[in-house]
């Protein structure tokens, strides 16, 4: 028994040198063996694999290292330990067990179609790394639908003006609709929430919006965010299907759409309003009364009461998210005159002279 203790006093100060003399530290890599895990009668089984040649360790030992596992279901996840595959290796593996139906050491309760994540904490890093310290994590889904990044695909990028048309060439000032199609491969719901970023030839983001939601088993829509480009330029938007904010596993492989915004210059004889509109400033104004229905997308309109425009009203709608805000300011028109379909007024408020 002396010995043995005589031994252990000796080595550990040994890995603490071996340790210490290593000057090139390399950052660790983790990883599950497989991108999704199948469960037979609510059980199954997966295998994390961590390489990371700087973990302290005892030479000519097999050494240990600590990672820690949860799924969407058992956020409250274990720490689950690693083995060396051999002496000095400096690679860790484990295969544990998956339940639907509880979570115990070495056990993680899971449900089909749950992401599950490992995260491990690298502190042995190069010594040119801009952290002292990173964590490493890295997901796998629960299920046998097949791969993430197939369970709801998007496609079909693309622009779309107020009138329902496509758009080429988005115009300044203009409100435009982005949109893609996403479709549902499982058999079950899918929570999910569609990104789409806009970003400039100066690859700065000029957009963003989302929107958050549950898409029903082999289902499809085409979700949609309204933008007003306000300079010209080369732009692309890029839409992302993720599983949430909190988890951003992806469930598509990102699309793109490329486009050039233009300024074009109008005349008025060039601008024709719809029967219900009035033209002002080289833009086409509804006029309708009490009790009237606008079109979703209008921004300003005249109320008319008696046969007379009373009040100019403005719709403002606040950003951000997939929705906003709908908000209406409006001021009394004290006069008024329609020339060739053009009016002309003045504001109680004097906003307009």
């Amino acid at each position: 028994m002396k010995t043995i203790t005589l031994l252990i006093i000796l080595l550990i100060p040994l890995a603490l040198v071996f340790a210490e003399n290593s000057p090139e530290y390399t950052e660790a890599k983790l990883e599950w063996s497989k991108f999704n895990y199948g469960l037979i009668n609510g059980t199954g089984t997966a295998k994390i694999v961590l390489t990371d040649f700087d973990a302290p360790n005892i030479p000519n030992y097999i050494d240990t290292v600590t990672v820690f596992v949860y799924s969407d279901s058992f956020p409250e996840g274990i720490n689950l330990t690693l083995y060396e595959t051999e002496k000095n290796s400096g690679i860790f593996e484990r295969t544990f067990s998956l339940s639907d139906t509880r979570s115990a050491p070495g056990v993680l309760y899971v449900r089909e179609g749950d992401t599950a994540i490992v995260t491990y904490a690298d502190d042995t890093l190069p010594f040119d790394h801009v952290f002292s310290e990173i964590y490493l994590m890295e997901t796998t889904l629960i299920g046998t639908t097949g791969p993430p990044l197939e369970r709801v695909p998007t496609s079909n990028a693309r622009i779309i003006g107020l009138d329902g048309d496509s758009v080429t060439h988005p115009v300044v000032g203009e409100q435009i609709l982005l949109m893609s199609d996403i479709a549902s491969q499982q058999d079950t719901p899918q929570e999910f929430i569609w990104i789409a970023q806009t970003i400039d030839s100066q690859n700065k983001v000029q957009f963003l919006s989302w929107i958050n939601g549950t898409i029903n088993p082999r289902s499809s829509f085409s979700p949609s965010t309204s933008w007003i480009p306000q300079a010209t330029g080369e732009y692309r938007t890029v839409f992302f299907v993720w599983e949430s904010i909190d988890n951003p596993t992806a469930l598509s492989p990102p699309v793109e759409i490329e486009y050039t915004v233009e300024s074009v210059s109008y005349t008025l004889t060039e601008i024709q309003c719809l029967e219900g509109q009035l033209l002002h400033d080289n833009e086409c104004i509804f006029v309708i009364g009490l009790g009237g229905e606008l079109p979703a997308w209008a921004t300003n309109y005249f109320l008319i009461e008696s046969g007379m425009i009373t009040q100019y009203c403005k719709i403002e709608t606040s950003s951000g998210g997939a929705s906003g805000v709908t908000m209406e300011s409006c001021n009394d028109v004290l006069t008024y005159s329609i020339i060739d379909n053009e009016i002309e007024f003045v504001l109680e408020s004097d906003a307009y002279e």
